[in-house]
């Protein structure tokens, strides 16, 4: 489960790359502490 985790966050970190900031605005992750959240299981 870690690893698609760390694969989803690796994508997501991918994505923001590519993203303008009105993009960004309207992705699922609106709040920071649910990337936060995702982003501490994936280290886990």
């Amino acid at each position: 489960m870690a690893a698609s985790l760390k694969a989803q966050l690796l994508a997501d970190l991918a994505d923001l790359d590519v993203l303008s900031k009105e993009d960004l605005l309207n992705r699922r992750y609106q709040r920071p502490d649910e990337l936060r959240l995702r982003v501490s299981q994936a280290i886990l």
